[in-house]
C-alpha cells in the first residue's frame, strides 16, 4: 500500500548532525537491563501406552525462562527511499515505519483491545463541550539531542505544521485545532475550533509526533535527512538508495504500558532499500532479511514453514483503486464513470492480482475501518457489461469495425497511470486493460516511478485515470479524498454541498449521528462512481523466527502494527 508525498525536498549532506546523533547511541557491549521473566505453564497432550493400552493423557510442563538479550541487528525493508524522515512529513510507507521507531506519539493503540492508550501521555481529559483536550505528559522523557520533552514542544510542533510554506501531513491532522497551549511543563492543552470525531486517532499518527525546535534549527533545511525524536531508537545514518539505520536508545524508559519499561533489546534496525519484490523474497529465504511486508501473491512461500512467522490483517483504506481526473471529459460525466465501474470485474482482478486472498471492496472505505457502512455491499456497482455498454451508447459512443468505441469518427483512448514499484497496481492495470477492451475502451498503461506518479496525481493533476492506494484507520479518509480541500483529493473533485457535509462529519462526535452522515456520504460516493474500488487485500508481514517476541497492535493501520519494544535476537 503506497501513500506518498510530493518530492519537493532537496537532499542535503548532514554529516555533522548525523555524527552528533550517532554519538548518543548505546554501545553494542552494554549490559542487558534487568528483567523479570515469568515462567509459563504449557499443557501438553500426548498419547502414552498405559498397561499395554494407548491412552491420551495431559501433563503440565514449565517453560524454560528466557532472558532477552541486548544486541544484534534486525534487517527490515523499504521499497524506496522516503522523500523525507521529518516526522511531520512522512506519509504511508514512505518513512512512517521508520519514524514510529525513532519517534513516539501522545497516544497509541493497545495490543489486545485496539483501544487508544497513553504513550507519551500519562493521562488526558476532555472538556464537556469537546473543545479542549488536556494531556498530562510523562516526566523524564528526552529527545535524542538531550533536550527534555515539555508541553512547549507540542506548541512548536503545531505552529510549525501551520507554516504555509511547509508542505506536511501534520497540517491535516491538526485541521480541527485552533491553538495549542502549554499549561505547565508537563501539561499541554489542545483547543479545537469544533469537536472532532477523529482527533484522538490523529494523535496516534507519526505525523503528530513532537518535534524539538533546537534540533530543527540545528539541522536547518536538512532536518528531514537527520531527524531527532523521543523514541526507542536513534537515527544513525541514511545512505540513499541503500539503507536507513537506527540505533538503540539506552535512555528510553517511557514506552506504553503493554511493553517492558526500559530500552529496547535490539541494538540496531537497518531499513534496507529494496525496490524489487524478488530481491526481498530471496533475502528472506536466505536469512539476510528479518522482517518485511510481503505481497499476497508471494505469501505461500512462507506458509507451513517453521522458519517464518506470518502476521496478517485486512488492509484499512482503499488500494488499489481507480482515481479519476474529474476535469477531463468524459470523466467529468457520472455516466462514464459508472460505465467503467460496471465494466470492472473485481472478482477476476482478485484472482489474478491477489491470488484469491482478498474480498471485493464496494466503497471508499474497507470493512474494518471506523465508520464503515456495510450498505455499500448492496448498492455497489457490480460487474454488468450490458449496463456499461448502454451507458456508453447513451453518451454517444458507437463501436467501429474493430469493436472499439469512437465518437464523431474519433477513436476513444484512455490512459491509466500506475506506480512502477507496485506490482499490485501494475497487475491491476493489465487486467483492467483487457476488461475495458471488452467494453470497447482502448486503455493505455503508463508506468511511472513512485514520486513522479503521486506528483502527477496529487500535485500536477496530470492524469486521466490512475491506480493509487490510501491507508487510513477511520472515515476521516472521506474528507481527505472528496473534500475540495482534501490533501488526497486526486483529480480535484469539487462539490460544495458534499464538502459541507464532510466538514459536518468531522465535527460530529455523537456516534449515532456521525455514522448516519458517514453512511450518506459513502452512498453518494458509490452511486456517483467518484472512484472505483477493487478489493480489500490481506496485509502480510513476515519475519524470520530468529527474532523473538515481536508484538502486534490490534488498532490502527495494520501496516504499522508491529512493535519491537520487547523483541530480541538470541
Amino acid at each position: 500500500m503506497k501513500n506518498s508525498q510530493k518530492k519537493w525536498w532537496n537532499w542535503l549532506s548532514l554529516v555533522v548532525v548525523a555524527c552528533m546523533l550517532a554519538a548518543c547511541a548505546a554501545p553494542a557491549s552494554q549490559a542487558a537491563p534487568a528483567v523479570t521473566v515469568v515462567e509459563k505453564e504449557i499443557k501438553v497432550i500426548e498419547t502414552k501406552i498405559v498397561e499395554g493400552t494407548p491412552q491420551v493423557v495431559e501433563r503440565i510442563v514449565t517453560a524454560t525462562p528466557v532472558t532477552p538479550q541486548v544486541g544484534g541487528k534486525m534487517v527490515l525493508t523499504l521499497y524506496t527511499d522516503p522523500p523525507s524522515l521529518d516526522q511531520q512529513v512522512v506519509n504511508g510507507t514512505l518513512g512512517a515505519d521508520v519514524a514510529m521507531r525513532y519517534g513516539a506519539t501522545l497516544l497509541t493503540y493497545d495490543l489486545e483491545s485496539g483501544a487508544l492508550v497513553g504513550y507519551l501521555a500519562e493521562s488526558w481529559s476532555n472538556s464537556p463541550d469537546g473543545l479542549e483536550l488536556t494531556f498530562k505528559l510523562k516526566s523524564g522523557v528526552k529527545f535524542h539531542n538531550g533536550e527534555p520533552l515539555t508541553a512547549q514542544d507540542f506548541v512548536y510542533t503545531f505552529e510549525r505544521s501551520q507554516d504555509p510554506n511547509f508542505a506536511n501531513l501534520a497540517k491535516d491532522m491538526f485541521a480541527s485545532v485552533s491553538k495549542v497551549e502549554a499549561v505547565d511543563d508537563l501539561t499541554v492543552k489542545f483547543v479545537l475550533s469544533a469537536p472532532s470525531y477523529s482527533f484522538l486517532d490523529n494523535l496516534a499518527s507519526t505525523s503528530t509526533q513532537p518535534v524539538n525546535k533546537k534540533a530543527v534549527e540545528a539541522a536547518g533545511d536538512g532536518y528531514g535527512k537527520s531527524p531527532v525524536g523521543v523514541g526507542p531508537f536513534i537515527f544513525k545514518e541514511w545512505v540513499t538508495g541503500e539503507k536507513i539505520v537506527l540505533e538503540r536508545n539506552p535512555d528510553f524508559n517511557w514506552g506504553p504500558a503493554y511493553a517492558h519499561q526500559g530500552p529496547a533489546y535490539i541494538q540496531e534496525l537497518e531499513f534496507r532499500i529494496l525496490p524489487e519484490p524478488a530481491t526481498i523474497i530471496a533475502g528472506l529465504e536466505a536469512g539476510e532479511i528479518d522482517f518485511s511486508e510481503v505481497y499476497a501473491s508471494d505469501i505461500s512461500r512462507y506458509e507451513n514453514s517453521d522458519k517464518y512467522v506470518i502476521w496478517q490483517a485486512p488492509m484499512l483504506g482503499i488500494y488499489p483503486y481507480v482515481a479519476f481526473n474529474y476535469s477531463v471529459p468524459p470523466l467529468d460525466d457520472v455516466r462514464f464513470r459508472q460505465a467503467l465501474s460496471y465494466a470492472t470485474d473485481k472478482e477476476s482482478i482478485i484472482k489474478v492480482v491477489a491470488q484469491g486472498r482478498a474480498v471485493v471492496q464496494w466503497g471508499p472505505l474497507s470493512d474494518g475501518m471506523s465508520g464503515y457502512w456495510p450498505g455499500v455491499e448492496y448498492i455497489g456497482l457490480g460487474y454488468d457489461l450490458p449496463k456499461a455498454q448502454a451507458l456508453m451508447a447513451d453518451l454517444g459512443y458507437t463501436l467501429n469495425a474493430d469493436g472499439m468505441l469512437e465518437k464523431d469518427g474519433e477513436p476513444f483512448k484512455l490512459t491509466v497511470k500506475a506506480d512502477s514499484t507496485d506490482p499490485n497496481a501494475m497487475k491491476t492495470a493489465e487486467v483492467l486493460k483487457e476488461q475495458y477492451k471488452a467494453l470497447g475502451v482502448d486503455l493505455e498503461i503508463q508506468l511511472e516511478e513512485m514520486g513522479v506518479f503521486y506528483d502527477d496525481l496529487l500535485g500536477k493533476n496530470n492524469f486521466e485515470i490512475g491506480l493509487p492506494g490510501l491507508g487510513w484507520p477511520n472515515d476521516d479518509l472521506l474528507w481527505m479524498m472528496f473534500h475540495k480541500d482534501g490533501p488526497v483529493n486526486m483529480g480535484k473533485y469539487t462539490n460544495d454541498e458534499l464538502s459541507a457535509q464532510l466538514d459536518t462529519l468531522r465535527s460530529t462526535v455523537d456516534t449515532e449521528a456521525h455514522l448516519k452522515l458517514s453512511a450518506e456520504i459513502q452512498k453518494f460516493a458509490v452511486e456517483n462512481a467518484l472512484v472505483i474500488p477493487t478489493f480489500t487485500m490481506l496485509q502480510y508481514l513476515v519475519y524470520g523466527s530468529r527474532v523473538k517476541d515481536v508484538t502486534f497492535k490490534a488498532g490502527g493501520d495494520p501496516r504499522y502494527a508491529a512493535e519491537f519494544f520487547d523483541a530480541y535476537i538470541p
